[in-house]
């Protein structure tokens, strides 16, 4: 779960970074919300490494809807409705109806819409040419969360690099590759593949 949890607030980070155009953090947050509440599809690859080792996987979302694949270890759909979550070392899936909290696990742009109240958005003191980074520090005591910062290409204004602090001063690095906004996607995109997974059981 704790994986999952720094998962999410990095895909939080990366839509804050593909909302960067404005030059201010009160209009970065702005376009944060509008980017959480609209229907652009957006996806890409990551590789997380923290103190667990490596991770890598792809994502797709598009507005409530999202898909997130680690092929290592799990898959997650969510079609705006029901929650499929695989398993892919017991072979077991699960299905549920998601509350809110389950919600901001299969798309991080359900977080979002409450972003804004929950960290201050400031640019670091750290400069590095050619980039853009931003901090971002709870306003209020997190359980796992003392900041996060995002390098951002100053001409792409895409992220490259986010960076977790925890509150014990451990550090997960992303990086992000292949990112597309716009993007198109099909209903069935985020919908279990069910004949795909025929070894699996359901529960």
């Amino acid at each position: 779960m704790k994986f999952l949890n720094r998962l999410i607030l990095l895909f939080a980070t990366l839509t804050t970074a593909l909302a960067l155009s404005a030059q201010t953090p009160t209009e970065i947050m702005r376009k944060v919300s509008s980017i959480a509440d609209g229907t652009s599809g957006v996806s890409g690859n990551f590789s997380l490494r923290g103190p667990g080792g490596v991770v890598k996987g792809s994502f797709k979302f598009d507005g409530t809807r999202s898909v997130i694949d680690v092929p290592s270890a799990a898959t997650s759909w969510f079609d705006g409705k029901n929650l499929w979550s695989l398993n892919k070392n017991t072979k077991e899936i699960t299905v549920t109806l998601p509350d809110q909290s389950e919600l901001a696990e299969a798309n991080p742009l359900m977080f979002l819409r409450n972003f804004s109240s929950n960290f201050n958005v400031s640019f670091s003191k750290r400069k590095v040419a050619g980039k853009h980074i931003i901090m971002l520090r709870p306003k209020r005591a997190m359980q796992d969360v003392k900041w996060v910062e995002a390098v951002i290409g100053s001409s792409s204004c895409l992220p490259e690099y986010i960076t977790v602090c925890d509150t014990r001063g451990q550090r997960s690095l992303m990086s992000l590759s292949h990112i597309k906004t716009n993007c198109k996607f099909k209903a069935a995109d985020f919908s279990l593949p069910q004949n795909r997974y025929k070894g699996y059981e359901i529960i």
